[in-house]
């Protein structure tokens, strides 16, 4: 099975419908019919009904639907693990809003590459809704946001933020830590990963 088909699937099962998830991958409609056609097609199994509403899983598409997560999920960690760099023992992926980037983020990299050297970070920056559909995809580790939405199978935390000095006002409060059930590397926890992980009420300050 494609990665590309799962994940083009997954899209359309997100956004309810073919032309929305066809402008969301950036893609033609042609494009993401032709991907669900070829899945169809492997597994012998029409996997949605098409009307004028948009799109809905057939009873074998809703069956289908943990598999073509897991799928996304377990092709993702590999491939991170696998492109590695040499010396680094685990890879944590994170997101954050444009906003939380400067200092907040840029601040924390600078401290995991002291603190935990032996672990590659892939960094990026998205919306919010995006970045928490990632933590859910199994895309990202975690992702900093200031309001996450709600996703099933995400565990949030809220951390309250002290401004640097003399940059209060316009200042947010508080920012969220979305993260998905299978959260970081088995050997590494959150909190220990964090200058800002002791608990949902630690202050940042830098």
């Amino acid at each position: 099975m494609d990665v590309t088909a799962a994940r083009t699937f997954l899209e359309i099962v997100k956004t309810g419908s073919f032309v929305r998830a066809a402008a969301n991958l950036n893609i033609t409609q042609t494009a993401v019919s032709a991907r669900v056609r070829v899945l169809e097609e492997q597994l012998d199994r029409q996997l949605f009904v098409r009307n004028k509403a948009g799109a809905r899983l057939t009873p074998a598409g809703d069956r289908f639907l943990r598999y073509a997560t897991t799928f996304v999920q377990v092709w993702e960690r590999a491939f991170h693990e696998v492109a590695m760099p040499i010396g680094r023992e685990n890879v944590v992926t994170v997101g954050g809003e444009h906003s939380l980037w400067n200092p907040l983020l840029r601040d924390w990299l600078i401290w995991m590459r002291s603190e935990c050297a032996d672990v590659a970070i892939r960094a990026q920056i998205d919306v919010a809704d995006r970045l928490v559909d990632q933590v859910q995809e199994g895309v990202l580790d975690l992702a900093v946001v200031y309001a996450p939405p709600q996703r099933t199978g995400t565990s949030l935390a809220s951390y309250a933020i002290e401004p640097p000095s003399g940059e209060k006002e316009g200042f947010a409060s508080a920012a969220a830590v979305a993260t998905s059930e299978r959260t970081v590397p088995d050997s590494t926890s959150t909190t220990e990963m964090s200058p800002f992980g002791q608990s949902s009420t630690s202050a940042v300050g830098w």
